[in-house]
């Protein structure tokens, strides 16, 4: 009888290949992560980048009284919007602001902040029901 010698070194070689394979994989998602974290954030999408100030936030304000005094048509509806319980919110905030910031504003903030206060109340009394 005659004994086979059978070559077994071809697994070492496919286990070592294996091995190199997975080394080499790890390596590349390392790169990848530190790739993706040097990465800046992409800038939200759908919003631009309007830089805030005291004005944008007057306007912010002011565009919703307008708004619910239906001056402006809602977008969903395209339909005018009356809620003066709302747009008086809005203006006593406004009115808030200007109280609370005097003579802390630039003349430009205060002028802005003046005249749509002034433009707001005016429209706000003009839709208000009468007392009799």
């Amino acid at each position: 009888m005659t004994e086979k010698k059978v070559d077994e070194s071809w697994k070492e070689k496919v286990e070592h290949e294996h091995q190199e394979e997975k080394i080499e994989q790890e390596q590349q998602e390392r790169r990848q992560k530190e790739a993706t974290a040097e990465q800046p954030e992409a800038e939200p999408k759908g919003f631009p980048p309007i830089p805030a100030s005291f004005i944008t936030l007057v306007a912010d304000l002011a565009m919703q009284a307008s708004l619910f005094l239906g001056e402006i048509v809602d977008p969903e509806t395209n339909e005018p919007l009356t809620d003066l319980n709302r747009a008086k919110y809005l203006i006593d905030e406004l009115g808030i602001l200007e109280e609370k910031t005097k003579g802390n504003l630039s003349p430009e903030e205060s002028g802005a902040l003046k005249n749509v206060l002034y433009d707001l109340r005016m429209k706000f009394v003009e839709k208000a029901p009468k007392k009799s």
